[in-house]
């Protein structure tokens, strides 16, 4: 078993230095499948796990009132929200594309709505370095869109040409954007925990990429589901001491 996990993690190595020329994973039997997909979804809870150990050192350090955060994530509709629609939407901005650039489409208007959202809020509640970025986001999105609509053949061809680019800015944007979750806690880090949190969301990125990749977009979103669902099983314990 521990040789298997480890050809895994040799794997998803070789996928982050070159998505594209990486080896790919091709089990032996449905057994195999099954093994490293059930490998590949406790990573992303491992993951999570991270996090909730990262927060932990926040909260000893008198960032964040953990309980508080908690007990904003632990009500129903958040629950629902955060293990179902958001790993479906994500999904489909950040890895729908990463076989068939035709999907870009689609991705780029579900993430132009999400984040002109997210920008409105923000630049309501003043949280200028939040603005900053979700503004160079979505103004990135409203270029690829300009170049989309006049030149579509041109950009696909791109794509298909340079399938690692597509892969870094999806997982660097998917990465950083998860440091705005909460704007309580961005507020206090510093660099190094800003290092950190967007690193573990990184990793996540690469690794549901190389599921979407491998496995199909089904196992990207469940690997996600177990991400968030982990997160949530974790806190929901914790809030109980």
């Amino acid at each position: 078993m521990m040789s298997f996990i480890l050809q895994i993690l040799i794997l998803l190595r070789g996928f982050v230095l070159n998505p594209s020329n990486s080896k790919k994973y091709i089990p032996s039997n449905q057994l195999d499948n099954v093994f490293c997909l059930i490998t590949l979804i406790i990573f992303c809870a491992i993951y999570a796990i991270l996090m909730i150990l990262f927060s932990l050192l926040l909260e000893f350090l008198d960032f964040i009132n953990l309980q508080e955060v908690f007990r904003e994530r632990n009500q129903s509709n958040y629950i629902i929200l955060a293990v179902l629609l958001v790993p479906i939407l994500e999904e489909i901005i950040f890895r729908l594309p990463l076989l068939h650039p035709k999907f870009l489409g689609i991705s780029i208007v579900i993430l132009l709505l999400t984040y002109s959202a997210e920008l409105y809020s923000s630049i309501v509640q003043t949280q200028v370095l939040i603005s900053i970025f979700l503004g160079l986001v979505v103004f990135l999105a409203l270029i690829i869109s300009f170049f989309f609509l006049i030149k579509p053949n041109k950009l696909l061809l791109f794509l298909a040409k340079k399938p690692n680019v597509v892969v870094y800015i999806s997982v660097f944007i998917f990465g950083f954007s998860h440091l705005f979750v909460n704007a309580n806690i961005l507020s206090f880090l510093v660099f190094g925990f800003l290092l950190f949190f967007s690193t573990v969301h990184i990793l996540l990125g690469f690794t549901l990429s190389f599921i979407r990749i491998n496995m199909g977009f089904l196992w990207a979103i469940i690997g996600h589901s177990a991400y968030n669902f982990a997160i949530i099983i974790i806190t929901s314990f914790l809030t109980t001491f």
